[in-house]
C-alpha cells in the first residue's frame, strides 16, 4: 500500500498555532487530490493545545474558560476520534490519494491506507526501541468516561498502537473527495492527565509515553527520522523510489490561509 502513490514527499513543520496546523493538513489533503502525491508530515504546536474530534460534543462539557486559565488553546480537527492534549508529544500526518498512478495497482482503500500508516509507525517506533504493537480488540485503558467527555488515550481499538496494555499513538482519519487524510499523536510524557481539569475532573488513566518506554528523553526531530527512514526503506522494498522533501508551494499556501478562518472560528470550535 505505501508504494501505491506516484510519490511520496516528507517533511518536519516548526511548531504553530492549532488552526494553522489543522489548516495545512487539510490544504495538503486537497493537495493530494490534485497532484495524486502522498505527504508524511511531522509536526508540533507552538502553544499546549486541546484538539477536539470533528463530530465530538463540547459545549456545555469542557469549560472554555478553565482552558483559557491554564494557558491551552482549543481547536477543532477536520478528522473525528475524541480530545488530545498536543504538548509534548509528537504529531504526524499522512495526506494520500485515493487513486493510483498506474491501472494495474487497486485503487486504495482508507482502512488500508489506516493499516499501512500504523504498520510504518510501529516500525519506526521499533527502530526507536519502542516495545509497540497493534492492539489486537477493543481495550479499555481507564475508567470510563461519559459521552464527548472520552478522551482519545482512555481507549485502544483494534489496530492501534499500544505499549504493553497502554495506548501510545492516537490516530484519526477523514476523506475528502478523491483523498484522504490520517493525523496522530505519538506521546513523549503523559500531559493528558490536564484534560482533567479542563472536563469536569474526568478521571484519566496513565498512558505510555516514549520516555517511558525508552527510559530516555525524546526529541522530535528524532522521531520525525525514524518515520522518515522507515517510509523510505519500505518505498525501496516496493520498487519505488525514496520520498523528495516537500516544499510549500503556492497553490496550498493559499489553501492554508483560506482554511484558518475555519479552524480559527470559535463557530466552528464549539459547534457541538
Amino acid at each position: 500500500m505505501i508504494g501505491s502513490f506516484r510519490r511520496w514527499r516528507f517533511v518536519i513543520s516548526p511548531p504553530a498555532p492549532g488552526a494553522d496546523n489543522m489548516a495545512l493538513d487539510h490544504a495538503l489533503l486537497r493537495r493530494a487530490a490534485a497532484t495524486g502525491e502522498a505527504v508524511l508530515r511531522v509536526y508540533s504546536w507552538s502553544t499546549p493545545t486541546l484538539s477536539l474530534g470533528r463530530h465530538q460534543p463540547a459545549r456545555g462539557l469542557y469549560d472554555p474558560s478553565a482552558i483559557r486559565s491554564v494557558g491551552v488553546d482549543v481547536v477543532r480537527r477536520p478528522t473525528g476520534g475524541r480530545a488530545v492534549l498536543h504538548h509534548r508529544e509528537v504529531t504526524y500526518s499522512v495526506t494520500a490519494p485515493l487513486t493510483t498512478d498506474t491501472i494495474d495497482r487497486p485503487r486504495p482503500r482508507t482502512r488500508d491506507i489506516y493499516a499501512a500508516i500504523n504498520h510504518l509507525l510501529v516500525d519506526a517506533l521499533r527502530a526507536l526501541g519502542a516495545p509497540v504493537a497493534l492492539a489486537t480488540q477493543v481495550s479499555r485503558l481507564g475508567p470510563a468516561a461519559a459521552g464527548g467527555l472520552l478522551p482519545c488515550f482512555d481507549q485502544a481499538t483494534e489496530g492501534e498502537i499500544v505499549a504493553g496494555a497502554r495506548k501510545l499513538v492516537g490516530s484519526a482519519q477523514w476523506r475528502e473527495g478523491r483523498a484522504v487524510l490520517q493525523h496522530g499523536s505519538i506521546l513523549i510524557e503523559d500531559d493528558q492527565q490536564l484534560i482533567a481539569r479542563l472536563a469536569a475532573d474526568v478521571p484519566i488513566s496513565p498512558v505510555a509515553t516514549l520516555r517511558a518506554v525508552l527510559h530516555r528523553p525524546v526529541e522530535i526531530g528524532e522521531v520525525g527520522r525514524a518515520l522518515a527512514e522507515t517510509l523510505d526503506a519500505a518505498l525501496v522494498r516496493a520498487g519505488r523510489a525514496p520520498s523528495a522533501a516537500f516544499e510549500l508551494d503556492a497553490d496550498t499556501a493559499e489553501a492554508t490561509r483560506t482554511l484558518r478562518a475555519q479552524y480559527a472560528d470559535d463557530a466552528w470550535t464549539w459547534r457541538l
